[in-house]
C-alpha cells in the first residue's frame, strides 16, 4: 500500500521539479551534513526563539501568499509567522517548535483550501518538504493509510532532515463527534443538517488514535516522532471533537472578508481582471475601441474617498448580509466586462458602483450570526458580559468591572423588554432575534 507524495507543478516550465536544500557551500548536498545516526548538524546557529517577521524566508512566504490570495494580510502574516516559516526554518534548526497539527477553518471552502494549498506549495517549492494528501481516503482505510504515510515521512526525515506535511481536508469527517457526545460536551445550537451529520458519525477509533498521535508526531524519529505535521481544513469545525479544538491542534481562522478590507480586495481584483482583459489579443474592433474606458478603473485612480465609500457600501448589513470572497471577485470581473460592452456609455467607476449596490450578498444575516457563533466556539471566546458574570460568580471582580457589569445588566434588561414588544409585531430582524434568544437564555 504505497502512497506517493504530491508534486506541485512549476507554472513557468510546466513540469515537475524538486528542490534540494544547499548550504552556503553550494557544492555540498544536505546528506553530507547528516551524521551516521542521522542527527542533523546545524549549518548556522539560530536562537531557539526567533523573531521571524522581516526575515528572508518570511518575505518569500508573504510574497507567495500575495500572488495567490488578494487581501487577508492579517491572516497571511499570522500563518506565516506561526507555522509556514518556522516549518521551513526547522530544517536548519531542530529546536524550533513545530505544531503536531494545524487547522485552517472558515466559512468559505475555496478560500480555506487556497490558504492550505498555498502553504503546501510554499513548503514544497521553497524547501523540498514532502507533501501527502489524505483527503480522498475512506474512513474504513483511514488509520492504515495514516500509519503507512507516517512511516514514509519518518524515512524521508531520516534521509534528508526535512519534515513532511500530511494534508486532510474536511477534518470533521474523520475526527467528528457523535450526536451524544455533542449534546454532552458542547453547548451549541446545532442545525438540522448538523444533527444528521452527528448521528451518522462514528470516528471513535480515529479519535483515540489521533489523541496519542498528535502529542508527538512532529518530533524527530529519534525522539519517538515522525517528523510530520498534520494540516487540517474545515468549514464545520463545531462538529469536530472538542479535545482537538481545545488543545491538540493549532487553529488559524480564515474569516469572511472584513468590512475594512473589502475595498482593497475588490480593487486588487479589478486590477487583475483589467490587466487580463487588456492583454487579450484579437479583440473584435467594437471591443478594442472600448478598452480605454478601463483606464478609469486603474488602481491609481481610486482615491481615499473611493476606498471609504466602497467599504461603506460593502459593510455587513443587518438586512442584506455580507459579501463573500467570490462575490468581490465576480463584482470586479463583471464591472470590467460591462465597462467594455459596446452598449455601455458610462464610466467604469459608475458601472462598479452600480454592481456594488445591486449584487446579492452570499452571506445572509442568519449565516453571519451562525459564523460568529462557530468562531466563538472554536476560539473559546466569551463576550464581555459572560466574562464579567464569571468573575462576579467567582468573587474576583474589581469595582470598575462591577460597575460595568451593572450597566450591562440594566441595558440588557431594557433590550429584553423592547425586543419582546417588537417581537409581538413580527418586525424583528435576524440579528435582533439572535440577541433576544441570548437575553432569554441568561434570564433563565
Amino acid at each position: 500500500m504505497k502512497i506517493s507524495p504530491i508534486y506541485f507543478q512549476n507554472p513557468q516550465k510546466g513540469k515537475n521539479i524538486s528542490y534540494t536544500y544547499n548550504s552556503e557551500n553550494k557544492n555540498r548536498n544536505v546528506k553530507s551534513h547528516l551524521t551516521q545516526n542521522n542527527e542533523f548538524v546545524l549549518l548556522n546557529q539560530y536562537l531557539p526563539q526567533i523573531n521571524f517577521t522581516g526575515s528572508e524566508t518570511y518575505n518569500k512566504v508573504i510574497q507567495y501568499f500575495d500572488k495567490k490570495i488578494v487581501g487577508f494580510s492579517k491572516e497571511k502574516d499570522n500563518l506565516a509567522k506561526h507555522f509556514t516559516e518556522p516549518f521551513i526554518e526547522s530544517f536548519k534548526n531542530t529546536s524550533i517548535y513545530i505544531p503536531n497539527g494545524v487547522m485552517l477553518f472558515g466559512p468559505e471552502n475555496r478560500l480555506v483550501e487556497c490558504f492550505a494549498n498555498t502553504t503546501r506549495e510554499i513548503a514544497y517549492q521553497t524547501a523540498g518538504n514532502k507533501i501527502f494528501d489524505l483527503s480522498n481516503e475512506t474512513n474504513e482505510n483511514f488509520i492504515l493509510k495514516v500509519r503507512d504515510i507516517l512511516e514514509q515521512a519518518k524515512n524521508y526525515y531520516n534521509e534528508t532532515g526535512k519534515k513532511s506535511i500530511i494534508y486532510l481536508n474536511n477534518i470533521e469527517n474523520f475526527l467528528g463527534m457523535t450526536y451524544n457526545q455533542a449534546k454532552r460536551l458542547t453547548d451549541f445550537n446545532y442545525s438540522v443538517k448538523d444533527i444528521e451529520f452527528l448521528k451518522s458519525s462514528n470516528n471513535v477509533n480515529n479519535i483515540e488514535y489521533f489523541k496519542s498521535l498528535l502529542d508527538n508526531c512532529a518530533s524527530p524519529p529519534n525522539s519517538g516522532g515522525y517528523g510530520s505535521t498534520f494540516l487540517f481544513t474545515s468549514n464545520f469545525p463545531h462538529l469536530i471533537h472538542p479535545d482537538f479544538r481545545k488543545g491538540k491542534i493549532d487553529k488559524f481562522e480564515i474569516p469572511r472578508p472584513q468590512d475594512n478590507e473589502n475595498a482593497n480586495i475588490l480593487i486588487e481584483n479589478i486590477t487583475r481582471c483589467k490587466d487580463s482583459l487588456i492583454n487579450i489579443k484579437d479583440y473584435p474592433d467594437c471591443l478594442a475601441r472600448k478598452l480605454n474606458i478601463l483606464e478609469d478603473l486603474n488602481k491609481k485612480n481610486f482615491t481615499d474617498n473611493d476606498y471609504n465609500e466602497i467599504n461603506k457600501i460593502c459593510k455587513t448589513d443587518e438586512q442584506l448580509g455580507a459579501f463573500n470572497y467570490d462575490d468581490l471577485y465576480k463584482i470586479a470581473l463583471t464591472s470590467c466586462l460591462k465597462s467594455i460592452n459596446p452598449k455601455n456609455s458610462i464610466s467604469g467607476k459608475e458601472v462598479l458602483y452600480y454592481e456594488l449596490i445591486h449584487t446579492p450578498r452570499s452571506f445572509t444575516p442568519k449565516m453571519i450570526i451562525r459564523q460568529n457563533k462557530i468562531s466563538n466556539l472554536v476560539n473559546n471566546k466569551q463576550n464581555m458580559f459572560q466574562i464579567l458574570c464569571g468573575k462576579e460568580e467567582l468573587g474576583i471582580i474589581t469595582n470598575k468591572e462591577q460597575l460595568l457589569l451593572d450597566e450591562l445588566k440594566i441595558k440588557r434588561k431594557n433590550d429584553l423588554v423592547s425586543l419582546t414588544e417588537k417581537e409581538k409585531t413580527g418586525n424583528l430582524n435576524d440579528f435582533e432575534k439572535d440577541y433576544l434568544e441570548e437575553l432569554r437564555t441568561y434570564e433563565e
